[in-house]
């Protein structure tokens, strides 16, 4: 996801010159990322479940944290490959060329991420100290309000895609020189 536009390599033109909206094109690339994504999410979730039985409301409440989370990680990853598009070579997931600068950001990518999505385990934390504290006890704090977060996070994915897509659009013509440059 750090390098959505490397893989295209020459057919990044079509995106160059197609009239579509470049925030619905990071749209798009985000949804295809999301069965592979949300599977192996809930496949963790479903090992977890049954080496660690949970209450019913928080494995129900795993979904919209999953989808928070997603949606999150897509943001940042977006920016990265915005930022430090790397050529692939045909038929392999390897660059072809390996720069400093697109390598340095994909790692930092790694060591951010966790920072980015904490906020998304906030519900648990908050029914945790409400049953610490005996206020409301009973009540599926947790599933309630990831329910809260992913409409939140929704609406802020979707502003935040449009003006990641007007920033697309200022650097397409550079992250075609960078993509394309092998496949000629």
């Amino acid at each position: 996801a750090g390098n959505q536009f490397g893989f295209d390599r020459g057919g990044f033109r079509v995106f160059v010159l197609c009239p579509a909206s470049r925030g619905d094109i990071i749209l798009g690339k985000n949804l295809a990322l999301a069965p592979l994504a949300l599977t192996i999410g809930l496949v963790g979730v479903a090992v977890v479940a049954i080496a660690y039985p949970m209450r019913l409301e928080h494995l129900l409440a795993a979904v919209p944290q999953m989808i928070s989370m997603f949606l999150l990680y897509c943001l940042i990853a977006n920016c990265v490959a915005i930022l430090a598009a790397l050529p692939t070579a045909a038929g392999t997931l390897k660059p072809s060329t390996t720069r400093m600068l697109p390598v340095l950001l994909n790692v930092l990518l790694l060591f951010v991420m966790p920072l980015v999505v904490a906020p998304t385990l906030l519900p648990l934390a908050v029914e945790f100290v409400l049953e610490y504290a005996e206020i409301a006890a009973g009540v599926p704090w947790t599933l309630l309000l990831s329910l809260f977060l992913v409409v939140g996070v929704v609406f802020f994915y979707r502003w935040l895609v449009g003006w990641q897509g007007v920033w697309l659009h200022s650097r397409e013509q550079r992250i075609l020189e960078i993509v394309a440059a092998r496949a000629e």
